[in-house]
Order: structure tokens, then C-alpha cells, then sequence
């Protein structure tokens, strides 16, 4: 089968067959023609001499299709002609109310942990619209050795970075800005089996010279720290944490100006001595609790930290904490509201990723 999101759409769903001898390698698309022979046409791969062996391999630029030439023993391989995702016009960002769009620990016949070398094409958004690129938080859930995860804009070339990295039996979690398709898709390519959640927090949009969404970068500044008490250097109302405890943040007037659409956060959490998991998430005060997740944590004292951006629709944020013994969080920019002056500065413009720094 041609791995879902791979290659041109007309491949999803169906798959690629060899005829050994003369030596030709068909295509079977999802929807059969009203004549099924009509597949025989047009083969996919002609001229080879014989074919013994076929195989999807997942290479630095994406999947490709690998057969041996029985007649001389060669390997060869063939893919579509694939371009990297372009670069994309000023964007803004929506934040949305939060949503889990993936969860392979859900039943289902699409689920169940995440094979190595497999991929998984995910819907996080009822076609593309104004949407260009989702910020999505993906969680690496005990792999069974180490490994790393890559999302990218489907049916484009794989790019040379990964948005995620995670140690054998550990719980992970990274922020990731990626663009997605006309229907709306991001894809995933796992290394090593284990378990990825998806969750879906906010758009960058196109659109005319916004007012909301664009990004003011500020000095960071430590709005709470639980590890000291409240009231030295912390602005929030507990004194203590336990499992379970809801934290609130004030941040409006505080650390960010009135309007605010969304502030930028980085959350530190800290695990107790004890070996369960834990995790944090953050929703604006006052509504309901999202089902996602935006920091996780391993157990035994593991500290994790990750990029979180919430809406602050009455300046303040809550934090609920499960098996996380303190948390951290530094306020490091906001994003402008609707009342704000329409204008370019602050907005947002995807390029094709690519790593600056490998000290290997």
C-alpha cells in the first residue's frame, strides 16, 4: 500500500503490484475504474525485465518505491516528482479552543502504537480555508528505544529536521509549528514504535493587514515558580501543589498589556520522586478544560519544558497539574488583540525547516 499522504492524492488508499514477468509494477487506486482491467493500461513502472521484489523506504527527502530487477539482480528505486513545501505569505495566528486530533492509544483501526518506520497522515482541520499552518503539541509516548518524529506538509519533500526527540520509556512532549494541505492534513513519520498524540492548538491564517495575531517578543519574564512560595516572586493564588491542583496566573496588566489575544509561555514541569507520569495543561481561566495535553513528564524528578501559547480572554491563565510536583512558567511574548492597529509587523512567514546546528 502507498503510504497515506506520500505522494499525489490519487495514490492514497491504494497500492502498487508487480506482474514478475514481462516486468511491470501497477497502480490499484482506493476506487477501481468501471473497468477494473483499465489499471493494466497504464503501468506504473514498464521496461524492467522482471520483477522479484517491491518496497516502500523512507529516505531524507520521503517514501520511495524500491524494486530488484530479477533479470540482472539490480535495486532500483522511483517516487513522483516532489517539491519542498514553499514558502507562504505573511501569516497571523488564531489560537482556537484546544482539540486532540490524534491519539493512537485510542481504539480504532488506525491506532494501536505507532510502528518504526511508518507514517500517519492526520486530519486537524475541515479543509485548509485561510489556514496555512497549525500549532499543534505532539506527545512521543514510551518508545521502545530512542527515537525522533518529523511533520510536514503532505505530499512534499521530507524536510532534513525533526520536531520531536525521545529517549527509550520516556514521555515527551515539543510545540511545533506545521503546515498542513488543502484538506486541511499535517503528516508524521515515527522512527521507532511508540505511542503519538496529536493536539491541535491554533491556525496561522492569511489574510489583509491584521489587527489580532501578530506576535510582540518581550524579555522573558518568570510570572510563577511553585518551588517558592506565593507571593516571593510569584503572582498566583496556591501555596503548595498537589496532584490535581488547579494554579491560576494573572497575567493581563501585568505581564501583558490589556487586549492581549494570547500570550506566549514557556512551561517548565517537574516530576516528583515517584515513577508515574505526569502532565500540565494550560486553558484561559474561566473555561471549560481542554482534553489535551501541553507539557509531559517522565517521573523521577524528570524536567521537561515546552513552548505554550493560550488565549487569555480574561487575562488570566490556569494551569492544571497531574503527577507534576512544581511547574515553571515564563511569560516570553504576547499576541495583539483586535483592537490593535492593523499592520504587517509581528506576523508570521513559514520557510522550508532546516538544521542550523548539529555539534555531531
Amino acid at each position: 500500500f502507498v503510504p497515506d499522504g506520500a505522494w499525489p492524492a490519487e495514490f492514497d488508499g491504494g497500492y502498487l503490484f508487480a506482474d514478475g514477468n514481462p516486468g511491470r509494477i501497477y497502480f490499484r487506486p482506493k476506487v477501481l475504474p468501471p473497468n477494473p482491467l483499465a489499471v493494466y493500461s497504464n503501468p506504473f513502472v514498464t521496461g524492467v525485465g522482471g520483477v522479484s521484489d517491491i518496497g516502500f523506504v523512507f529516505e531524507s527527502t520521503g517514501w520511495s518505491l524500491y524494486y530488484v530487477n530479477s533479470a540482472t539482480g539490480e535495486v532500483r528505486s522511483v517516487r513522483p516528482t516532489q517539491t519542498a513545501a514553499p514558502d507562504s505569505d505573511l501569516l497571523h495566528y488564531v489560537p482556537i479552543d484546544p482539540e486532540r486530533a490524534y491519539d493512537s492509544r485510542d481504539a480504532g483501526a488506525d491506532t494501536g502504537r505507532v510502528r518504526a518506520g511508518t507514517s500517519r497522515l492526520v486530519n486537524l482541520a475541515n479543509g485548509q480555508g485561510d489556514h496555512r499552518a497549525a500549532l499543534v503539541n505532539l506527545t512521543y509516548i514510551r518508545p521502545q528505544s530512542n527515537g525522533w518524529v518529523v511533520a510536514w506538509q503532505p505530499r512534499t519533500l521530507r524536510p532534513a529536521s525533526s520536531n520531536i526527540n525521545g529517549q527509550t520509556n520516556q514521555v515527551a512532549a515539543n510545540a511545533s509549528v506545521v503546515p498542513i494541505d488543502a484538506d486541511g492534513n499535517l503528516l508524521l513519520y515515527n522512527s521507532t514504535t511508540a505511542h503519538l498524540v496529536v493536539d491541535v492548538l491554533g491556525f496561522f491564517d492569511i489574510g489583509a493587514t491584521p489587527a489580532a495575531g501578530r506576535l510582540t517578543p518581550m524579555d522573558p519574564e518568570r510570572a510563577v515558580d511553585t518551588r517558592n512560595p506565593a507571593g516571593v516572586g510569584n503572582d498566583y493564588n496556591e501555596s503548595s501543589t498537589t496532584d490535581g491542583t488547579v494554579i491560576q496566573v494573572p497575567l493581563e496588566n501585568t505581564f501583558v498589556p490589556t487586549g492581549t489575544s494570547a500570550v506566549a509561555l514557556i512551561v517548565t514541569a517537574i516530576s516528583p520522586a515517584g515513577p508515574g507520569a505526569g502532565y500540565v495543561v494550560a486553558h484561559p481561566a474561566g473555561s471549560p478544560l481542554p482534553v489535551v495535553s501541553h507539557v509531559n513528564v517522565s517521573g523521577s524528578n524528570d524536567r521537561r519544558a515546552n513552548l505554550v501559547i493560550v488565549p487569555l480572554a480574561e487575562g488570566t491563565v490556569e494551569l492544571l497539574l497531574h503527577d507534576v510536583q512544581d511547574v515553571v512558567v515564563d511569560v516570553v511574548g504576547t499576541f495583539t488583540g483586535s483592537g490593535a492597529t492593523p499592520s504587517s509587523v509581528g506576523q508570521y512567514r513559514l520557510i522550508a525547516p532546516g538544521r542550523a546546528v548539529d555539534t555531531r
